[in-house]
Order: structure tokens, then sequence, then C-alpha cells
């Protein structure tokens, strides 16, 4: 229980913090973790390369949110790894 509570106090630090990067370490390293709340800061942060990372590498991402962010950054390279690696990824949003 108090691993529990410990996860939870900092989920809720990392999330205040709006770092995403972070957001994103501790949503695949944690299987407990609010992954949709970790998920929120991610995008909100706009950073193509953290929403990859998180859309690929966090089970039940929200790909089509992550995606859009990628699609707006215009790097063709990292909409093709994106359409490529993420698993659901719209291939013709990124295409």
């Amino acid at each position: 229980m108090f691993d529990f509570l410990n996860l939870k106090i900092e989920e809720e630090l990392l999330i205040e913090s709006k770092d995403a990067k972070a957001c994103y370490e501790f949503a695949k390293a944690h299987k407990n973790a609010d992954r949709v709340k970790l998920g929120k800061i991610v995008i909100l942060s706009k950073d193509p390369e953290v929403n990859f990372l998180f859309a690929r590498d966090v089970e039940g991402a929200d790909t089509l949110s992550h995606g859009m962010v990628v699609v707006t950054s215009k790097n063709p390279e990292l909409n093709f790894k994106f359409a490529k690696e993420v698993p659901n990824a719209d291939i013709r949003m990124h295409g």
C-alpha cells in the first residue's frame, strides 16, 4: 500500500511539473500509472519526439492525438517512423 501511495504522489508531482519526457518515462516504467493524464501532458507539450516515443512505447496511448502532434511538426523522418513503428498508427495521416 505504501508503494502505491508513493507512486501516486510521484505521478502527481510529475503531472504538475509538466515535464513531458519525465511523464513518458514514468508511464513507460509503471504499469499502474495513469497513462491518460501523463499522455495529456505529453500531447500538450507539442514535442513531436516525445509524442512519438509515448505512442510507440506506452500501452494504451492515444495514438491519434500523439500522431497529430507528429504530423503538425512536418518532420518527414519522424512521420515515417511513427507510421512504421507505432501500433494502430493512421498510416495515411503520416504519409
